[in-house]
């Protein structure tokens, strides 16, 4: 029964021809000591079997049992490790995959921030000259996000603040 659950939970299938052998021995040991007993004690109305011709059947099953069990251990071992080895190859597929996702993730981050902190300083500069005099100066962005609505309403005020300036020259 244990063995039919291991042949069961091989998706391989190839546990069962690997303890083929060692099985067919068994079961053949079996057969042969059951038959043994079948005739010289269950089907007679007296027990004919020697005592040392039942312990040579006996020991005969139990070393063709621990040889099959020695063989099933092996070979489960070396199923189990080949299932070790493939769980470990995909941890590590997942770990470079994830290592590699949070460098793209990284290096968009910084792109954009490059990029906002780059608006912010041409603005700033901007800012600086319009403080400074140059009132014709235009801020101008690429971008239709955020920050381009920001450098919109800059350019607004400073329009308002050109035509502003441009009627105090005419007043005065």
């Amino acid at each position: 029964v244990g063995i039919d659950v291991a042949f069961r939970n091989n998706p391989a299938q190839n546990l069962k021809p690997r303890l083929a052998d060692p099985l067919k021995q068994y079961v053949a040991t079996a057969e042969q000591f059951l038959a043994a007993l079948d005739q010289q004690i269950i089907k007679t109305n007296r027990i004919t079997v020697q005592p040392d011709a039942y312990d040579r059947l006996a020991a005969q099953l139990l070393d063709a049992g621990l040889a099959l069990w020695d063989r099933t251990v092996v070979e489960l071992d070396v199923l189990l490790q080949a299932r070790i080895d493939g769980f470990a190859k995909r941890r590590t597929l997942v770990t470079v995959f994830a290592g590699l996702a949070l460098l793209l993730v990284a290096y968009i981050f910084v792109a954009f921030y490059s990029a906002v902190m780059g608006t912010v300083r041409s603005l700033e500069e901007t800012t600086q000259r319009m403080v400074g005099g140059q009132i014709e100066e235009r801020f101008t962005v690429e971008t239709q996000d955020e920050l381009g609505q920001v450098a919109g309403s800059f350019n607004a005020i400073a329009d308002r603040l050109r035509s502003a300036g441009a009627r105090h020259i005419l007043v005065l």
